[in-house]
């Protein structure tokens, strides 16, 4: 058994903003989704998709790259609903981790420094959840205890629940990770920032943009002068 998995939540986009998968919009030369995938790789010991159908999932398999020795998984909602409680229930029963690290597929700025601290603190408890600076907590990203996360999706679908706040509620020892804790890793919690809409991907993109320059200039300022 692995020690932390990392699943991937797509669920489909009602938006229809997007020209094609939101998920697959280009980025940095990329589909979105790479961003993440990336992460889920750095932070855990295998990573999968969790789509919300076989279209979708047809779609992943075919056009998100992978690396030699980083085979990522593709599964469908097994419930077929798509909503983000029953995805996370997939994910959990196809993990083979003790732990298992929830993943929006829209966040391309997660903190690897973040989840990987919220993961050694999940040992022993069912859940570590982050807090936004408003205070409300975040199922996603988050980090469960896969076998007690399981059975309390399940039972929250069978309760007719749609959330992922239900399963959290759920849970006996469970962690909230406050934003200020969280700024200690991702000062500027980009983290928490998802693309909700083409002129989101733009702000992403200079964002993403400000970070190389920022780099670049980090360098310069090493060189022996």
């Amino acid at each position: 058994m692995h020690e932390v998995s990392a699943a991937i939540l797509a669920p489909k986009d009602r938006s229809r903003l997007f020209q094609g998968s939101k998920y697959l919009s280009p980025f940095l030369g990329r589909p979105l989704i790479s961003s993440v995938v990336d992460v889920a790789f750095s932070v855990a010991n295998e990573a999968y998709v969790v789509a919300s159908c076989d279209d979708d999932a047809n779609l992943f398999r075919e056009s998100i790259p992978t690396l030699p020795g980083e085979p990522l998984g593709v599964f469908v909602d097994a419930s077929g609903e798509g909503s983000e409680l029953t995805m996370a229930e997939t994910a959990f029963n196809r993990s083979n981790s003790s732990r298992t690290i929830l993943l929006p597929a829209d966040a391309p700025f997660l903190s690897v420094e973040a989840l990987a601290t919220m993961a050694d603190l999940c040992k022993g408890r069912d859940a570590v959840v982050p807090r936004a600076p408003t205070g409300e907590m975040k199922p996603v990203p988050a980090v469960y205890a896969t076998e007690v996360a399981a059975r309390a999706a399940r039972d929250s679908r069978l309760e007719n629940a749609s959330e992922m706040s239900r399963v959290v509620e759920k849970l006996g020892r469970k962690m909230f990770l406050s934003s200020s804790v969280l700024a200690e890793f991702d000062k500027d919690l980009l983290t928490f920032f998802t693309v909700n809409s083409p002129l989101d991907l733009k702000k992403a993109e200079m964002i993403a943009s400000g970070r190389l320059l920022r780099k670049a200039g980090e360098r310069r300022g090493r060189l022996p002068g």
